[in-house]
């Protein structure tokens, strides 16, 4: 299909819905009330590289965002077979990849209440937009890789150009005043 205004809409939606759906649905299969109370946070890699090491009173939103990265490490897994344009297609098209991550930009935009605090700052129930996008970025790529290895052949090289070019695209969108 041509990436017009129409097809860029659709997928949009039909991809982001998606991935908000199995990232909710990721809280309930993973027994997330249950994890909380045998979680040891520190010993994370996400929140490792973010976040300093929490003190006690911060330990009740370092376990929410956690529950986060994990929900949205699974929604990336099971999005995977919506990544392809049609159940016909035998790959995933680029332009599929950039419109899930403009999408994504767009959805933390609208969601999330923590664009306005520092990117390290340990505040609110899910952590910064900007770090999430990043893993979600990681994921969805890892993902492809593990699980759809035969429907992507793109470089290191031309999957940055992408990632570069969708974020791009999104914070030029988020930034103009006519985003409306």
């Amino acid at each position: 299909p041509n990436m017009n205004k129409t097809y860029i809409e659709e997928r949009l939606v039909k991809l982001c819905s998606m991935w908000i759906y199995y990232h909710e649905l990721s809280h309930i299969v993973q027994g997330h009330r249950q994890v909380a109370k045998e979680l040891h946070s520190e010993n994370c890699e996400e929140m490792n590289i973010f976040y300093e090491a929490p003190n006690i009173a911060e330990t009740n939103a370092i376990d929410r965002y956690l529950f986060e990265f994990s929900a949205d490490r699974e929604a990336c897994i099971r999005i995977i077979p919506f990544l392809k344009s049609t159940d016909k297609d035998e790959i995933i098209y680029k332009r599929d990849i950039w419109i899930f991550i403009v999408g994504m930009h767009q959805t933390f935009e609208m969601f999330n209440e923590n664009y306005n605090i520092e990117l390290r700052e340990i505040k609110g129930s899910h952590p910064h937009p900007a770090i999430r996008l990043k893993l979600i970025v990681k994921y969805i790529i890892e993902s492809i890789k593990v699980f759809a290895r035969d429907l992507w052949a793109e470089s290191e090289e031309e999957i940055n150009e992408l990632v570069n070019s969708a974020i791009y695209m999104a914070e030029s969108c988020r930034k103009s005043p006519y985003n409306g």
